[in-house]
């Protein structure tokens, strides 16, 4: 059972990070496509 916990926090802290570095790309593009239009 433990293992079993231990092994979804690690999934979720991968996760976690996929996302957070995805959501980074994301406002840099906007950033960039602001700067670009304006």
């Amino acid at each position: 059972m433990k293992i079993i916990l231990v092994g979804c926090k690690m999934l979720s802290l991968k996760i976690g990070l996929v996302c957070r570095k995805f959501l980074n790309l994301m406002s840099n593009y906007l950033i960039i496509t602001n700067n670009v239009l304006t």
